[in-house]
């Protein structure tokens, strides 16, 4: 059980190591491809934001509910992500991929 466990930990530190090393890559592509920055920021949420929901909804389907509390966590949460991806993609449009990362 516990080889399974860190099997588990394993593929998810590669797959978190590949998809936030793409990342400026993919988003500065599509910067020099004419979207603006905030573009990328809306397209990146809204891709986020329906894997997440169709996920939940096939195999985690309990866990939609959440208290308020929690809700105003990920209210505050999700607030300073996007000034940070908002700040995060201006730079990247002004900088080479390698050194926005």
């Amino acid at each position: 059980m516990r080889t399974s466990a860190n099997h588990q930990g394993i593929t998810a530190a590669l797959a978190s190591a590949i998809f936030l090393g793409s990342v400026p890559i993919l988003g500065k592509v599509a910067i020099l491809s004419g979207f603006s920055p905030l573009a990328v920021i809306a397209l990146r949420s809204g891709i986020a934001v329906i894997l997440m929901s169709f996920t939940m909804f096939l195999w985690m389907r309990p866990f939609f509910y959440i208290y308020p509390v929690g809700l105003i966590g990920c209210l505050l949460a999700g607030m300073i992500n996007g000034v940070g991806s908002v700040l995060y993609y201006t730079a990247l449009s002004r900088l080479e991929a390698g050194v926005g990362q």
